[in-house]
């Protein structure tokens, strides 16, 4: 292909992206490379095409390949790391989006992933980072919209909703700043503004879905809804792998509880005391850490109660489950669901025969890989079943435990 060919078919396939006319771009890329299959810019373009039409795995190959072939392309790490954070790779995005800023200090979407990986754990530094990215261009909405998220978290009200505003003056339609917006007048009891907030985000969510299952759940009484809503959310993760084994008779059943609430927080208030008196001669069980531990009253009995325990932390979902695996539990037990912190997509690949939801997210997950989900008959009623993806398991009375042992002096 003559240089002429090759500028026209790069204009063809620039145009067609902006465009988001994603076949056109794909093969025009795909024409360059058979006469230059070593072009890391092209290379990195295709994978964005990929990225852009949810073909993940194709789209990771192909920016490596573009990163081996010019690892001093920040826009190329750049790109490396936002897949890598995307799925599940918290570690390894860290990696090449520090390269990225290493070359580009300026790089306004290696300035806004690094911000959501640290918005994610949790880390102070989120908010420079999107102050960064705002900085190169003030009306990024997402932006805009997480610093707000990471203000209200912060129980800086006014500071959250005067972003919520300026984002919406960019897009007075942007979904997931609606959707927050929402969220944060409630919990704030700022009620002028609220009904105006709702009725854009109902009229939009009609076909699209912005709000997280947690949001639906606080704001819909409808569980036909809150059902559609996390499907939704569930239908982000690839199709359920197989159990990566069987399950085998055996003396012991071997049971799993993950959380990041092992500690002085709700799940360890109310769960210490079934781990206290689970039955060690017929359960072997293990705990598995979404985030850091502390030295609380709470944590130090279930340090007593459970030994078997590994920090999930630093792995991704693959790394995470394959231990798992390892492990040979039979029964995983999921008590976090959607709420923040939470590590779903673990359970996507099936790492346990049975994978049951308990305690944490009061919904369903919509999920095909939960497969039941414990309840009592107050909150899911019978005639609420088909609104749930897993199968009941009910309690007698109330499916929340509570401590028994715990005495106040």
């Amino acid at each position: 292909m003559k240089m002429a060919d090759v500028n026209e078919q790069l204009i063809i396939a620039s145009q067609a992206f902006t465009n988001q006319d994603y076949f056109v771009a794909e093969a025009a890329y795909k024409q360059i490379l058979k006469t230059h299959p070593h072009s890391a810019d092209v290379i990195n373009n295709l994978a964005a095409v990929y990225n852009a039409t949810r073909r993940e795995d194709k789209a990771l190959a192909l920016f490596k390949k573009s990163a081996r072939l010019n690892p001093s392309n920040p826009i190329t790490q750049s790109n490396l790391g936002t897949i890598l954070l995307k799925l599940g790779k918290p570690k390894s995005a860290l990696h090449h989006l520090n390269l990225a800023l290493k070359l580009n200090p300026q790089d306004e979407e290696a300035n806004f992933y690094m911000g959501v990986y640290c918005h994610s754990h949790k880390l102070d530094n989120a908010r420079y980072y999107y102050e960064k990215t705002l900085q190169s261009n003030p009306r990024h909405l997402e932006a805009l919209n997480n610093l707000a998220i990471w203000y209200a978290q912060s129980g800086h009200f006014p500071a959250a909703f005067k972003l919520f505003r300026q984002a919406l003056q960019v897009n007075p339609l942007f979904g997931p700043t609606l959707a927050h917006y929402a969220y944060q007048l409630k919990h704030a009891c700022q009620w002028e503004d609220l009904p105006q907030i709702e009725k854009q985000l109902d009229s939009l969510q009609k076909t699209q879905v912005f709000e997280e299952p947690m949001m639906s759940i606080i704001r819909h009484a409808d569980p036909r809804e809150n059902f559609r809503i996390a499907k939704w959310w569930s239908e982000k993760f690839k199709p359920p792998q197989k159990a990566g084994h069987r399950l085998t008779p055996s003396k012991k059943i071997s049971i799993g509880f993950v959380s990041d609430g092992f500690r002085d927080f709700p799940t360890a208030h109310n769960l210490v005391g079934v781990l206290e008196n689970l039955d060690k001669s017929k359960f072997k069980v293990f705990l598995y850490h979404l985030g850091p531990s502390d030295n609380s009253i709470w944590a130090r009995r279930i340090n007593k109660a459970v030994p078997r325990q590994t920090d999930l932390t630093s792995l991704d979902d693959h790394q995470a489950a394959q231990i798992i695996i390892r492990d040979k539990i039979e029964i995983l037990v999921d008590l976090k669901g959607y709420l923040l912190g939470n590590r779903i997509g673990i359970f996507a690949r099936r790492p346990a025969p049975i994978q049951i939801s308990y305690l944490g997210f009061p919904g369903t997950t919509g999920a095909g890989f939960l497969d039941y989900i414990i309840a009592d008959k107050t909150v899911i009623p019978e005639t609420e079943h088909k609104y749930y993806s897993e199968k009941v398991l009910y309690l007698p009375d109330s499916y929340r435990p509570t401590d028994n042992g715990f005495f106040l002096s």
